[in-house]
């Protein structure tokens, strides 16, 4: 019923249109263009089972010339977010990964 529905409303032409304007803010990079809704939805859907996360802070130790570390800005940290389907019944879906550096990737770190 619910492909039906969607069916249905997908042939709807104002429905397409108000689906793929571009009007929201873009959550990955406020300095990019903004996202439409069909856009969002395919964030939300991401596929998420045996999700990994990584996140690593980019910069060198001994960086400095007292050859102490160097301290972190936020524009430093990178993460990456993958998921990995290795069982039988996961054969079938697609991997897929999503890149993110600075303000973003801080914020994915535990409290």
């Amino acid at each position: 019923p619910v492909n039906m529905l969607g069916t249905c409303f997908g042939r709807i032409s104002w429905i397409n249109k108000l689906l793929d304007k571009s009007f929201l803010p873009n959550i990955m990079d406020i300095n990019s263009k903004q996202m439409s809704l069909r856009q969002v939805g395919r964030l939300l859907f991401f596929k998420a089972n045996h999700r990994k996360v990584i996140i690593v802070d980019g910069h060198q130790q001994g960086g400095s010339t007292s050859g102490r570390d160097v301290p972190t800005s936020a524009g430093d940290w990178q993460m990456l977010v993958t998921n990995f389907n290795p069982a039988d019944g996961s054969s079938a879906n697609s991997n897929c990964g999503l890149f993110a550096s600075g303000d973003i990737a801080l914020a994915g770190l535990p409290h």
